[in-house]
């Protein structure tokens, strides 16, 4: 995690060979996985335990862009994240809640309108859900460098090092 800037919990939940750990988790062949919408509500019965209940504030998918590559596309990175902040609030409108549904089923391999249903009242929760500022949690960013620490044997200190507000401020303030 060098000099990556972390931007924002982003929608890319297919990113990381999520649905490839899925269907491993089906066949029973790996001991432990960590298993994201839609993969977790997929396969009741296989799941033991939430993070979000084990660890408390956890950040799961993130965007990530090195400080470098950001600095020189900052109009398109600022845009980005605009434009995720408003898809977010498209999610959040109870009105539109069939079309994102919708979007999940036809964008998803494996992804049942039942499946949907349930991923969205998961995604767009109180306490698991996006949240509609599109920030980063410091408290989970934490847990996430302590496990990162931990299980690399490097500390990876203070979350501050590794987060750059500025573009996202930069994208709401208009």
């Amino acid at each position: 995690m060098k000099r990556w800037t972390i931007l924002s919990l982003a929608a890319l939940l297919l990113a990381c060979g999520v649905e490839g750990r899925h269907m491993a988790v089906e066949r029973r062949q790996p001991s432990f996985a960590v298993a994201v919408l839609p993969s977790d509500q997929a396969t009741p019965g296989l799941m033991q335990a939430r993070a979000d209940e084990q660890l408390g504030a956890y950040l799961g998918v993130v965007g990530a862009a090195r400080r470098s590559w950001a600095r020189q596309n900052e109009q398109a990175l600022v845009g980005f994240i605009r434009a995720y902040h408003q898809g977010v609030a498209f999610l959040y409108e109870p009105a539109n809640r069939e079309v994102a549904e919708a979007l999940l089923v036809a964008n998803v391999r494996a992804m049942t309108p039942a499946l949907a249903k349930q991923s969205l009242t998961i995604l767009l929760g109180d306490k698991s859900g996006f949240y509609k500022d599109v920030r980063l949690d410091a408290q989970g960013a934490q847990t996430v460098l302590a496990l990162r620490s931990k299980y690399t044997g490097r500390a990876l200190g203070d979350p501050a090092r590794y987060i750059d507000a500025s573009y996202r401020d930069k994208a709401l303030a208009r």
